[in-house]
């Protein structure tokens, strides 16, 4: 969707600096060049002129612009690595004109654009994991963006040729400074598993904010993260504390940083497999899961590591349910309502990754993470209608199972340290993908 606008805003600045061609072509309003008005009188020309580029203005060889379309395209990112081909952008031509600026003087247009709907449609082959799912598929892909707005300058030096002086862009500064991933949707992602196709993709459009650039382009830190300098020997306590002030943000989610909503975290499945049952909780949501302590601290900027130990006290949850085992003299085969709760669950964190520039700034992207559960969690849960038409059986064997915890519980540990690792990371990369080194630290 980037490139697809940054066309936009070229074609335009290629436009712009030819309204004064004779051989305009007679749709396009000329503007005079020592108009006290002349970036209104340049407004309002782009904006009549915009209807023209759904089919191309072969006098100022632009070609058509609905769909746009690309070859191809890829995504290299930490958890996913996908190819995009045969991609066709749909409606990226019409666009409002929020501000403009046409100083011809000092040679430089400034202008920024709000795309108010874009459709996106293509072939798409990828490779990765998300939570624990295994991503091996491709298939078609549809997203729809809203209310993308731009932000670009542009300059350039004038030049004489054939007795005719022209303005010719020598450089674009061009940042998204906000976009919003309305809908995506990946078809057979999981070809022979339909249903876990459709609840995958349903995962994606709960945290579809991840889904965006990899950077934010040009929007500002949020005036609530606290700033902490490089260079202080003190660097730990202070990045410890602002990530203490920060948690209070993440029950609703941070726009800015490309965080998704955390209360309730939400999977749309999970499968617990024991010695004495396969479980699957469907549409398991977690709350609480954001309230962390920080027990241990340490970031190394020079080396992209950051090492953290975090305890969350407590956790509760509610999924769906379907279950078939053996517990004791009783079989278990049913489906229902399960609600839980976990509590002092301990995780040691190591996430790390290399440092890039990216338009002559520096990123440190997080590219990897290793974690272990420090201690066993006490955990609860709880089955409804294990025995559907027998309660009292129902409620026994609940007790069973907590009298057992924890024994019967630890092969849930790995889910449940997963969980509380992979919110750690996307918490993380949601700082440090979107924002520069100098951005982030004084």
């Amino acid at each position: 969707m980037q490139r697809a606008t940054f066309v936009i805003v070229v074609l335009l600045g290629i436009w712009i600096c030819n309204l004064e061609a004779k051989k305009l072509p007679s749709f396009v309003e000329r503007c005079k060049r020592n108009d006290p008005k002349l970036s209104e009188c340049v407004k309002k020309s782009m904006l009549n002129f915009k209807k023209y580029l759904p089919k191309g203005v072969k006098e100022l060889r632009l070609v058509p612009m609905d769909p746009y379309e690309l070859e191809r395209a890829t995504l290299d990112a930490s958890w996913m690595k996908a190819e995009f081909t045969n991609l066709k952008l749909y409606n990226s031509f019409d666009f409002e004109v929020d501000y403009i600026n046409v100083d011809l003087d000092n040679n430089n247009i400034a202008v920024n654009l709000t795309q108010p709907y874009m459709e996106m449609k293509s072939h798409y082959k990828l490779a990765g994991q998300f939570l624990q799912f295994g991503l091996n598929g491709e298939g078609e892909i549809q997203a729809n963006y809203t209310n993308t707005k731009t932000s670009s300058i542009m300059k350039g030096t004038k030049v004489e040729k054939k007795g005719q002086e022209y303005l010719e862009l020598k450089d674009i500064d061009f940042r998204v400074t906000n976009e919003a991933l309305e809908y995506f949707y990946l078809h057979d992602l999981f070809p022979n598993n339909p249903e876990l196709t459709e609840r995958v993709n349903s995962l994606f459009a709960e945290n579809r904010m991840i889904f965006g650039y990899s950077a934010v382009n040009g929007k500002e830190l949020p005036s609530f993260v606290k700033k902490c300098k490089r260079d202080d020997p003190g660097l730990n306590d202070c990045v410890k504390n602002a990530l203490i002030e920060f948690k209070k943000y993440l029950p609703d989610g941070v726009e800015e940083m490309k965080l998704p909503p955390l209360n309730p975290y939400v999977l749309p499945e999970a499968n617990i497999a024991t010695p004495w049952m396969n479980t699957t909780l469907m549409n398991l949501k977690l709350y609480n899961s954001y309230d962390y302590v920080l027990d241990y601290f340490d970031i190394n900027l020079n080396e992209g590591i950051i090492k953290l130990n975090t305890t969350v006290d407590h956790m509760e949850m509610n999924s769906r349910y379907e279950i078939d085992g053996k517990i004791l003299q009783f079989t278990l085969h049913g489906e229902g309502e399960m609600e839980g709760k976990v509590n002092n669950t301990k995780v040691g964190i190591i996430l790390s990754g290399k440092k890039i520039q990216r338009k002559g700034k520096e990123y440190l992207i997080l590219e990897k993470i290793d974690y272990k559960l420090l201690e066993p969690p006490k955990a609860y849960m709880y089955f409804h209608d294990l025995f559907r038409n027998n309660p009292e059986i129902t409620e026994r064997v609940n007790m069973v199972i907590q009298e057992n915890q924890e024994e019967l519980f630890k092969d849930i540990y790995p889910l449940v340290e997963k969980i509380v690792s992979t919110i750690d990371l996307s918490l993380f990369k949601g700082v440090f993908d979107n924002f520069s080194l100098d951005e982030l630290f004084d």
